[in-house]
């Protein structure tokens, strides 16, 4: 049969429609699944032994968790951000680019990153991940998170929750050290 107004892909389209909509329920499935391993990390840092100094968890959406002190927020807002974003389908298994670990600040605090960036890059302690050293980034460290192979779920799970929480653990005793940097620069956007 000759369509005359559709392509060769929405007729398939149209006629798997029953197969398209499970696969379409089976990807919200899977965002809800990685929202909740989010979740699971969250309720994982809240019992390291740094949480005791003031630390609290947000989850500002379903594809990203970070920690900071109460001592770093300004406002709503914190001076530096230490978490993981992108977690989702299209970034684990698809074209977008690979979810990330980061040490953030909000781009009006920009000038402190220099500063940030030099410390962490001088100090004893070593780098997870990379100094981002680029003048207009808001990103003191980046560490990309790899990619899911082909039929590797349950064992990609593991290695990623191993990741993120050494990454967050790491930051979180570092970034202490620069305690009062971080306060100055809370104070200083107040």
């Amino acid at each position: 049969m000759t369509v005359e107004y559709f392509s060769e892909e929405s007729v398939f389209v149209a006629e798997n429609w029953e197969t398209v909509q499970d696969i379409l329920a089976a990807v919200k499935g899977l965002e809800e699944d990685m929202s909740a391993f989010l979740d699971s990390l969250a309720e994982e840092v809240q019992g390291r032994d740094w949480w005791q100094e003031g630390w609290e968890c947000r989850r500002p959406n379903n594809l990203e968790m970070y920690v900071s002190r109460v001592a770093w927020r300004f406002g709503k807002d914190h001076a530096v951000w230490i978490g993981v974003e992108a977690l989702n389908p299209d970034s684990v298994f698809g074209d977008d680019d690979a979810p990330l670990l980061y040490v953030w600040t909000p781009e009006h605090l920009k000038p402190s990153n220099a500063e940030l960036v030099s410390r962490l890059a001088s100090g004893s302690q070593p780098v997870l991940g990379r100094l981002d050293y680029k003048t207009d980034s808001d990103y003191v460290v980046i560490d990309p998170v790899p990619k899911c192979p082909p039929r590797e779920l349950e064992t990609y799970a593991h290695a990623v929750r191993e990741q993120v929480l050494e990454f967050i653990d790491h930051y979180a005793g570092v970034m202490m050290q620069y305690d009062d940097v971080i306060r100055s620069m809370a104070d200083e956007d107040e």
